[in-house]
């Protein structure tokens, strides 16, 4: 389970809300267009999104229950990198990882071309900053923010910060892979201390200079404290969390964000979500899935059509 909205005038107006979704993406590790928690109840759909990637589960939606499980037969060798007959957590923790860089890798794609409005095949702050915000060079330069346009300044601050991290060449442009940098930090080490200051800033809510726990369990979603306290995932986060917090003040500073949590970040909240998979489907309580627990519950890993022989004998 678990280890982050991405931002002629009709024209304009459809250009600057496409960017704007694009653009949330990268306040999430996981890069799906749903949440895994709505309320209380658990949502099948992230767990389809984050094993298959956004495309592929919104094709298997629309397959019949038979054909998504020959899908997911097919798949399944795909996974078995020891060709053992088991999928186990090493193994799903890779498949979700190079499924999450597909998506990344894909999305990025979109972005440049969205972002590259000149076309020169580079990306300029100017360029960044029209797209995600609106703002022309005149307003940021003599100070004058809209407040009507409830803009979020110290997001704009990081962003900016963050592009010029993430111009290696220093040429006051990005190209495609510095794009990348600057779009999806999480994925180049050459970002990580960028990202000690903005996940402070990002999970930081009551601005006190630290990360609590609930603040870090709210990191992935909005409502984690409804989550409830009894879950084995909420003790391994707790868990987790203990060993992070050095000093067991019971809150992470910066020097143990450094140390600990961002460089195991995405990692975690990968292997989080095979540890998930693995459990909703691991029938006998051995660990690894076989293909038949994975067939037998395919539902935990994509969607279909609803079953209608199923449907019929219910009513």
């Amino acid at each position: 389970m678990p280890i982050e909205s991405f931002h002629t005038k009709i024209l304009s107006a459809l250009i600057f809300g496409l960017c704007a979704c694009i653009i949330q993406c990268q306040d999430h590790h996981f890069h799906v267009v749903t949440d895994h928690y709505q309320g209380k109840l658990h949502n099948k759909e992230f767990d389809h999104q984050v094993f298959l990637g956004t495309e592929e589960a919104k094709d298997f939606s629309k397959l019949t229950p038979e054909q998504s499980k020959e899908g997911l037969k097919r798949i399944i060798p795909e996974i078995d990198s020891n060709h053992d007959n088991f999928i186990d957590l090493l193994e799903l923790t890779e498949w979700i990882k190079n499924r999450q860089d597909n998506v990344i890798t894909k999305g990025v794609r979109s972005s440049f071309q969205l972002f590259d409005k000149n076309s020169d095949n580079k990306v300029s702050w100017d360029e960044i900053r029209l797209s995600k915000y609106g703002i022309k060079d005149q307003f940021e330069t003599s100070g004058i923010l809209v407040a009507s346009q409830e803009l979020d300044i110290q997001k704009m601050k990081y962003d900016k910060e963050r592009y010029y991290h993430a111009d290696v060449d220093n040429d006051l442009k990005l190209s495609f892979n510095e794009f990348k940098m600057w779009l999806h930090p999480e994925s180049d080490p050459g970002m990580l201390e960028f990202l000690h200051k903005e996940i402070m800033y990002k999970s930081d809510r009551n601005r006190d200079g630290f990360i609590n726990f609930n603040e870090y369990l709210a990191r992935d979603h909005d409502n984690a404290a409804e989550i409830e306290h009894d879950s084995d995932w909420l003790k391994y986060e707790r868990q987790k969390f203990n060993k992070y917090d050095e000093n067991n003040d019971g809150k992470l500073d910066m020097e143990e964000i450094r140390i600990h949590y961002i460089p195991t970040l995405y990692l975690n909240q990968v292997n989080n979500q095979a540890r998930h998979l693995i459990h909703r489907a691991d029938s006998n309580h051995d660990g690894k899935l076989s293909t038949k627990e994975m067939l037998n519950n395919f539902r935990v890993f994509v969607s279909s059509l609803p079953d209608i022989k199923h449907i019929s004998d219910e009513l």
